[in-house]
């Protein structure tokens, strides 16, 4: 694939919307693909790798690190284009772990199993490229995920893309070769914000990840680039998974600069070592020496433009160049997709808030359902004759209600409910204007609403814009929407620092302007992705006036965003209140 000729902005080179087909799923979050362009490659690639090798003697002594050869599979009885990752593994310390460079999977062979690529092939470009989603890393031993976890992540990101093309906005990340940073969608599914409200992923925002850290994540580990990737599920099924456990497949992402990894050798303990340098080229400045001068002199000079970058500042940058070509998606006419149709307007974003906040606000209700049902034990008892048996119970039923307040002060976090309330409120100020006075009241407790109810809602909101509006004119008044309530808490911002200078201590200020801005950037990507990544729904006549039964939908979908806030809501006070009861409790437990 051809290198991005553009300029690196704040560590990250765009490499606009690709449509891409998946050949091998490394995790949750990690995949090989091609471009639909080329997903014939792999198959023509495999008769050539047959043709050339075939016929080969097979390697009597073992390959060196990093060397590419030809590899049969016994798996699919199938010849490949390899390249060795790793020496001296398994039991008896005489098998090779060896990456198949135009599928991605990677697995144990022998020498024997080996030839040596010939030229032919080993000039054949490697279309097959790594992707990683976008601020995403897969949950691993440090999470409190197993191998076997990991594998079931895996699964689940196999199924959910099924053989579909994945439509992924693509960059990548400056002296960063650990794979093509996406966001990616199949279908109306966002991949990244799936992974992470399945759980198996956990969020790492990127802004200076394109730097590499001192000591690897992975353990000190030499990590190498490799290209590969096209669906091909008999080998998913058979190797694909089948690495997984504490032998298996290994995320080697990290190089030096650039990839280009200078670690050659083998030391003595196993660990690869970094290559000596001959004697006499310490005296004068060899042209490595030079190019590796001029690489770190650049690298300082990023780094100290970076240092004059916010995070604020890089994704307004984002927000302004989505927005220019979500413009020049959308054509000269953008106000012909159902104009003045307000329920849309109300409706458009909201099915993806409630399906996303309602996992969250459910882990807080059951963590304070613990606490209450613990609290009402430890009441009940109280109220009890004095009894020495009955006093024993009274001492376990508090130390529960110890272990199930800690519990939940441990699963809250103050800037995840803010973050939260900030996207439910931002839907219901878009709302607000058309729900009548009479119809905001909730008839039951929020608590007592389910995430099953929420997502009923949610469907069937998705279920009304599927059939009222096209899908340009969804995504598009989504984007608006979105655009729109972020200029909102930038208007909050200026006031409430304002206010503040002029002696308001109790002026508020926006605490989730970074939540707003990554809100707003997956508005206009998915927007721009869906205009130019894959065919619109047909035509379908905008609504301008709301009908009975769109005015339901209109007030259900007001309903449970105002069941949401008053979740979250709960959880916050819940959480001050829990800290006074835990005061009170812990003399009791010493």
């Amino acid at each position: 694939m051809q290198e991005s000729e553009e300029i690196p902005v704040n560590g990250k080179i765009d490499l606009g919307t690709r449509r891409l087909i998946v050949c091998h799923v490394e995790n949750a979050t990690t995949f090989y693909a091609y471009l639909e362009s080329q997903k014939n490659f792999i198959e023509d690639i495999k008769i050539e790798c047959k043709e050339e090798c075939e016929g080969l003697e097979r390697l009597k002594a073992n390959p060196g690190l990093e060397q590419m050869v030809g590899v049969f599979s016994s798996l699919d009885k199938c010849w490949y284009r390899g390249k060795v990752e790793q020496l001296d593994q398994g039991k008896a310390k005489n098998l090779l772990r060896v990456r198949m460079i135009d599928i991605g999977w990677n697995s144990l062979f022998r020498s024997e199993d080996l030839c040596q690529l010939p030229d032919k092939l080993m000039l054949r470009k490697v279309l097959c490229e790594k992707y990683k989603m976008a601020d995403l890393k897969p949950k691993g031993r440090a999470d409190g995920y197993t191998a076997e976890d990991r594998q079931r992540g895996g699964e689940w990101l196999k199924r959910t893309i099924d053989d579909r093309v994945v439509i992924s906005s693509c960059h990548k990340q400056v002296n960063y070769a650990g794979g093509i940073m996406a966001d990616c969608m199949v279908r109306d599914i966002n991949l990244n914000k799936a992974a992470l409200k399945q759980g198996h992923a956990i969020l790492i925002p990127s802004i200076m990840g394109n730097f590499q850290p001192k000591k690897n994540s992975a353990g000190n580990q030499n990590h190498m680039h490799f290209r590969g990737s096209q669906f091909h599920t008999q080998l998913q099924n058979s190797a694909s998974f089948g690495n997984t456990n504490g032998t298996g497949s290994l995320d080697l992402d990290y190089t030096s600069y650039n990839g280009n990894s200078s670690f050659r050798g083998k030391g003595k303990n196993g660990s690869v070592g970094q290559q000596r340098p001959l004697l006499g080229q310490l005296d004068g400045k060899t042209s490595e020496v030079k190019k590796l001068e001029k690489k770190i002199h650049e690298d300082k000079k990023t780094i100290s433009e970076l240092k004059k970058t916010t995070n604020l500042d890089a994704g307004i940058k984002d927000i302004s160049k989505l927005l220019d070509k979500v413009n020049q998606a959308r054509g000269n006419d953008q106000d012909k997709e159902a104009k003045g149709n307000f329920i849309l307007t109300g409706l458009a974003g909201v099915a993806e808030v409630i399906e996303e906040s309602c996992y969250v606000a459910e882990r807080f209700l059951m963590g304070i359902k613990a606490v209450e049902t613990a609290a009402r034990r430890v009441a009940e008892e109280e109220k009890m004759s004095v009894q020495d048996s009955l006093k024993l119970a009274s001492i376990q039923s508090k130390s529960d209600l110890h272990r199930c307040i800690n519990a939940y002060l441990e699963l809250y976090n103050d800037q995840t409910v803010e973050d939260e309330l900030s996207r439910v409120d931002s839907q219901l100020t878009a709302m607000n204007p058309n729900i009548p006075p009479g119809g905001k009241a909730l008839s039951v407790k929020a608590e007592d609403i389910t995430r099953e109810n929420l997502l009923d809602v949610a469907e069937k909101v998705k279920n009304w814009i599927e059939e009222s509006v096209t899908r340009e004119a969804a995504l598009s008044a989504n984007s608006k929407k979105e655009v729109e309530s972020l200029c909102r808490s930038f208007d909050q911002l200026s006031k409430g620092l304002l206010d503040k200078q002029n002696g308001n201590l109790k002026a508020e200020v926006p605490r989730s302007l970074d939540a707003q801005l990554g809100s707003t950037r997956q508005a206009l990507q998915a927007e721009l992705v869906g205009r130019t990544g894959g065919k619109l729904a047909t035509a379908k006549k905008g609504k301008g006036k709301g009908t009975s039964n769109d005015m339901l939908v209109l007030k259900s979908a007001w309903k449970a965003l105002t069941a949401l806030k008053d979740q979250f809501e709960l959880a916050r006070r819940k959480s001050v209140e829990y800290e006074n009861m835990l005061t009170t409790l812990e003399p009791l437990m010493s």
